[in-house]
């Protein structure tokens, strides 16, 4: 019989020698002790952790002290405090209502509003009456860009220097769907 011959019959079902199954099934059994192994230990860990966090919530209740129950449960920021807890149960909250639009007006500008601004800025009324002015920009050259999304376009305002009134208001780009965001191109002190 030839030495292939020979090897291959001493060969076990998966195409091992057995003197090397014997060795395999050592490695198996040693990674299974690993592996009992790191699952007692994070299963210790899991339980000292348990244990450490019990502790400390009992701690932290009796020294908190405050628990807010029912209708006092619902607050605002004047009745907080550090350590104030608030339980919130299924029986405190309202009953589920009917659905209500939400509508937003704008409110007239009281006569006498005035804004205030830090030592050195000013505050001065540019432009009115836009539909949805969502976005503004300056250009290097100081006009200003207003993304009036209501109308679907972009504005652009001439300011003089030193001046709040524009000398020129025109339309920049319409036709555009809810424009939002804007970009000088090529990006730096001289756009085109």
């Amino acid at each position: 019989m030839s030495d292939v011959a020979k090897k291959s019959r001493r060969r076990g079902p998966r195409g091992i020698c057995s003197a090397c199954e014997k060795t395999t099934t050592d490695i198996d059994r040693n990674r299974l002790r690993t592996n009992k192994r790191t699952t007692i230990a994070i299963a210790a860990m899991t339980v000292f952790a348990l244990l450490s966090g019990a502790g400390l919530s009992a701690q932290s209740a009796t020294e908190s002290g405050k628990v807010l129950r029912g209708k006092a449960a619902f607050g605002d920021w004047r009745e907080d405090a550090p350590g104030i807890r608030r339980l919130i149960t299924l029986a405190d909250l309202p009953e589920i209502a009917p659905e209500v639009a939400n509508l937003v007006e704008l409110a007239p500008k009281p006569a006498d509003a005035v804004l205030h601004v830090p030592d050195g800025f000013a505050v001065a009324v540019v432009a009115t009456g836009l539909a949805q002015a969502r976005v503004i920009h300056v250009a290097p050259n100081g006009d200003i860009f207003v993304a009036n999304s209501s109308a679907g376009e972009v504005r652009v305002y001439r300011v003089p220097a030193g001046s709040s009134n524009p000398t020129e208001t025109e339309v920049f780009a319409s036709g555009l769907h809810q424009p939002y965001r804007m970009a000088f191109y090529p990006p730096g002190p001289d756009p085109q």
